[in-house]
């Protein structure tokens, strides 16, 4: 197999470039970012990076949105916006062929984005739709008010789709001034991967990848964010809803994108959270407490979150949080066996090793790792999974699955009389 060559590009006054020439790939990626997203909105604009997010693809100064829609379809790309927590930009795909012009349209995108009237209008009903049918998912309620109690002041814990109320008072000012205090040429990474020519990319984004007329990024990078102190003692929020189902999911503060801790934490979840793992024994395949089970690890700039969610019977909602306080606080004493390690290891390397097929998950690792200052870091993840010891997996546990610093979020047919053995009432 033809050998991966990879360059990186740091242009005077912006932005940096990583591309990455696999001869043998059918396809092209493009992945385009800044530090940004949900991290720099308050309440009074909550959603407004996703909505923002949703625009820059909907028409440029030069092509509207069905002239755009055209020229992808033609090339039969995927381009579109996103907006996380901790980032916001473009991806795109397309068969090799089509580089130059996906690219090029990239950058056009990003620089010049119309943010038209009538597209923001339907963004806004998308946007509307999709925060109805997240209020009528009880695990997506349950999440969210986890969320919201772990960090009442910092925007981790405001909804990445919005607020009601925020999203109908985002007009085409709001919009515009948001993106020209988020986008600078020297916040932005611009990440590519497949079978492109590396010079060529390197032309494309230096002559396009520039703001036209106008000054660009004066909000700050990563602004000043207070971060809420963990809770004081273990926390428990209620939703009640009419429905044969209780959703429960028990977070905790987590760690920051360039903690150490963040590779053990990931075996510790696998050997929790895995088909194998020690919550899924515990509560499903042995006693059938739950009918679904996940966990979830993020990493933030700031420090990020670990929740699990389950969904039970009410009758069984005591059993299941007696089970899960007991089986993660024993996460904390007991070293896993090896062959349990060793399986969690395998498991995440096997699926990192095909997930890394993709042109488009080596453009993410690649820009990620980037955006939040670790130069390369993407290729030392098999070597960082594999040297993780059982005595880090039982430290990881100790310190970060601390129940009197939970949050319990309850969704379902619960009230203030319900009495649900709480994890952390011992």
């Amino acid at each position: 197999r033809p050998r991966r060559v990879l360059r990186r590009f740091e242009m005077k006054g912006g932005p940096l470039l990583i591309v990455e020439n696999d001869p043998s790939a059918r396809s092209v990626a493009i992945q385009a970012g800044m530090v940004g997203g949900l991290r720099m909105e308050s309440k009074r604009d909550s959603g407004v990076s996703n909505l923002v997010a949703q625009l820059l693809t909907k028409g440029t100064g030069r092509l509207d949105a069905r002239q755009l829609r055209r020229r992808l379809d033609e090339m039969g790309a995927v381009l579109e916006g996103y907006a996380g927590r901790n980032s916001i930009g473009i991806r795109a795909e397309a068969p090799a062929r089509h580089g130059e012009k996906l690219l090029q349209l990239l950058c056009e995108c990003l620089v010049d984005p119309a943010f038209e009237k009538g597209e923001l209008a339907r963004a806004r009903r998308h946007v509307l739709d999709e925060i109805r049918t997240r209020q009528d998912d009880a695990a997506s309620v349950a999440f969210d008010a986890m969320l919201e109690r772990m960090y009442p002041r910092h925007p981790y814990g405001l909804p990445l789709l919005g607020r009601r109320q925020s999203i109908l008072k985002i007009d085409r000012q709001k919009v515009v001034e948001f993106w020209s205090e988020v986008f600078s040429p020297k916040r932005l990474v611009v990440a590519v991967a497949g079978n492109v020519d590396i010079e060529m990319a390197r032309k494309v984004v230096e002559r396009h990848c520039r703001p036209r007329g106008r000054v660009a990024g004066t909000r700050a990078a990563r602004p000043s964010v207070p971060l809420d102190p963990p809770p004081s003692g273990p926390v428990v929020v209620k939703r009640k809803r009419s429905r044969r189902q209780v959703n429960v999911v028990v977070g905790f503060r987590g760690t920051r994108v360039h903690s150490e801790d963040r590779y053990p934490l990931e075996v510790l979840m696998a050997l929790l959270t895995g088909q194998q793992g020690w919550l899924y024994q515990g509560l499903r395949e042995r006693n059938g407490l739950v009918y679904s089970l996940s966990g979830l690890a993020f990493e933030g700039i700031e420090p990020g979150f670990i929740s699990f969610h389950a969904a039970c019977e009410p009758e069984k909602l005591p059993q299941v949080l007696e089970r899960i306080r007991d089986i993660l606080s024993e996460a904390g004493r007991r070293k896993p066996l090896r062959k349990e390690l060793e399986r969690a290891k395998r498991y995440l390397v096997g699926t990192r090793l095909a997930a890394m097929q993709r042109p488009a998950s080596r453009v993410a690792e690649m820009l990620y790792s980037e955006l939040f200052g670790q130069p390369g870091e993407w290729k030392a993840y098999q070597k960082r999974i594999r040297s993780v010891s059982a005595d880090d997996v039982v430290r990881v546990a100790a310190k970060y699955l601390r129940f009197e610093r939970s949050v319990t979020a309850l969704v379902g047919p619960v009230g203030r009389g319900t009495r649900p053995g709480l994890p952390g009432a011992r």
